[in-house]
């Protein structure tokens, strides 16, 4: 198990737009951990997370459908979560499984277009 992060160091926080498991292919298969809305089978992960680097991250799931266009409710709840850790000064990382979808819609919601200084900000594993 790893060890919290030290006085003054900053926790990012993941934001998670991935799809909603279970798909015809999960993406997530391929990992070694899993979505707190998945069955158990793997940690969760966040636990993946604490027990690799203890308590540097904190995940912020917000499950969606592969391969539609985003719920105009679930946009919201997801900007408004990464607008409260932005104007808390939080670093964030805004996270998509399968594809850039997901993420653009994010992006384009909160009017961040790409830049060299954005590149690495939104990301897909």
């Amino acid at each position: 198990m790893g060890t919290g992060p030290a006085l003054g160091e900053a926790v990012a926080h993941r934001i998670d737009a991935g799809p909603q498991e279970p798909a015809a292919f999960p993406s997530s298969s391929c990992y070694p951990f899993r979505s707190a809305c998945e069955p158990e089978s793997k940690p969760t992960f966040q636990q993946w997370l604490d027990e690799h680097y203890g308590s540097r991250f904190v995940v912020h799931e917000f499950p969606t459908e592969d391969k539609l266009p985003t719920d105009a409710q679930d946009l919201t709840a997801i900007t408004g979560r990464i607008r409260e850790l932005l104007k808390a000064d939080n670093p964030v990382l805004v996270v998509d499984s399968s594809g850039v979808q997901r993420t653009g819609e994010v992006r384009k919601a909160l009017g961040i277009y790409e830049s060299p200084l954005m590149s690495g900000i939104f990301c897909t594993l």
